[in-house]
């Protein structure tokens, strides 16, 4: 059989510290991504997130991904489990932040909503609209224009969530997306703390291979591997050292397409280093996710000048982020 055409891995393997002994086959897992909404249950003095409008005696959640907001049935089924949310619900969600007297609540669609006084209906823009949001009674209250967003179970008018003139329909909770820390990246050394949805390496640390989704017509390519730590510990007997000196040693071909993740500082000395080593930056590929809050680009934390990480990214060219504000 041929031999695998040998490839240098120059990505987040590279960045991960190594503390345990090696195993004939090792695996390494990241976090999935998960939704846990929780209710809120008293008041807020800065109401800004992303949340979940909830009619929780239906177990109904208004549906912020539609375009026309003010329809019979906007609404989605959910489980509610000991005051959570569980699941991918970000695309039916709302953003909630401040402006002058009160906060805005923008839908997941990217329309911003509020009440027109006397009238029960939901008036949506394009740009912020007032709202005030107190809570009293165990009760959030969201009002526009003296309305206040309930939900109306009543069959007969029309079930729906809606700016009502009138108190009497029924009140509304706000679930708010919690973030939860995600778990250690690593070898893992127990396969029944995997989760459904993990991503993983399938490493065999002998042959410094990782396995690859690349089949050669005999079996799968293996990808060259190098590992190293950033200071001595007990039974590591591979590479010690940190990540832009070790590249500067594995002296990768400048034909190379180079891929750098990791924590910021390390990425900035990489780059520095690959550079005097003669790659360009359009060879080098980095990412951003780090800015990432809601990942939808509606609370513009992750914007970089005319970018928005979640939206634009997260990997960038270095040659791209040059042109960019230097704000990352």
């Amino acid at each position: 059989m041929k031999t695998p055409v040998r490839t240098r891995l120059l990505s987040a393997l590279l960045s991960l510290v190594m503390l345990v002994s090696l195993l004939p086959v090792s695996v390494f897992a990241a976090e999935p991504a998960s939704g846990t909404w929780e209710k809120v249950t008293e008041a807020q003095e800065d109401w800004s997130g992303q949340y979940l409008i909830v009619y929780e005696k239906g177990s109904l959640i208004m549906d912020g991904s539609l375009s026309a907001l003010d329809k019979e049935g906007n609404k989605v089924d959910v489980t509610i489990t000991d005051g959570k949310i569980v699941g991918d619900y970000a695309k039916y969600a709302f953003t909630i932040a401040p402006m002058t007297g009160g906060w805005s609540v923008q839908s997941a669609s990217g329309k911003y909503i509020s009440g027109k006084s006397g009238s029960n209906k939901i008036i949506t823009g394009s740009t912020p609209e007032l709202n005030t949001i107190t809570f009293a009674d165990g009760n959030v209250k969201i009002a526009s224009n003296n309305t206040t967003l309930q939900y109306n179970a009543a069959a007969t008018n029309g079930t729906r969530f809606r700016y009502y003139k009138s108190e009497n329909q029924q009140p509304v909770a706000l679930y708010k997306l919690s973030t939860v820390p995600a778990r250690e990246s690593g070898i893992v050394t127990d396969l029944t703390t995997l989760q459904n949805g993990d991503k993983v390496v399938v490493f065999n640390p002998a042959n410094k291979k990782a396995l690859s989704s690349v089949y050669n017509g005999f079996y799968n390519t293996g990808v060259d591997v190098e590992l190293t730590i950033d200071r001595p510990q007990e039974g590591w007997d591979g590479h010690v050292g940190f990540i832009p000196s070790f590249v500067e040693e594995l002296k990768p071909d400048l034909s190379r397409t180079v891929l750098i993740c990791g924590p910021p500082i390390m990425i900035k000395f990489t780059l520095d280093g690959l550079k005097k080593m003669g790659f360009q930056e359009s060879q080098v590929y980095t990412t951003m996710e780090l800015r990432m809050k809601c990942a939808i680009g509606k609370c513009g934390r992750c914007n970089i000048g005319n970018k928005y990480v979640c939206k634009d990214g997260p990997v960038f060219r270095f040659d791209e982020l040059s042109t960019l504000p230097n704000e990352y």
